[in-house]
């Protein structure tokens, strides 16, 4: 990639290895994307509601379900890894208020 910034930077990054590739080829059924909006979203939800400080990209999955990106069938349970309290406290309150681009 030419750019790779988001606020999921642990996703964010602009290149891979083969060899990572190669896994992924093997393991992965599938692969969605959410929006940086979606990705903040997530953040404030798992710290409003369950005290829990994600980053970026440990509230990665959540956004996939918060905008739909998952098709789930009714009454489905889900489970979600979130991962990394590596959060910039300055960072996020500048996107709470001014928003992420």
């Amino acid at each position: 990639l030419e750019t790779a910034k988001s606020i999921a930077d642990g996703m964010a990054g602009k290149a891979g290895t083969p060899e990572t590739l190669e896994i992924m080829k093997r393991l992965v059924e599938d692969v969605v994307t959410v929006s940086e909006r979606g990705i903040l979203d997530a953040i404030l939800l798992l710290l409003t509601r369950a005290k829990i400080l994600a980053e970026g990209a440990g509230a990665g999955p959540l956004a996939a379900l918060i905008e739909r990106r998952i098709p789930l069938p009714a009454g489905s349970r889900v489970v979600l890894v979130v991962s990394g309290g590596n959060q910039d406290l300055d960072r996020l309150s500048r996107w709470i208020l001014e928003g992420v681009s």
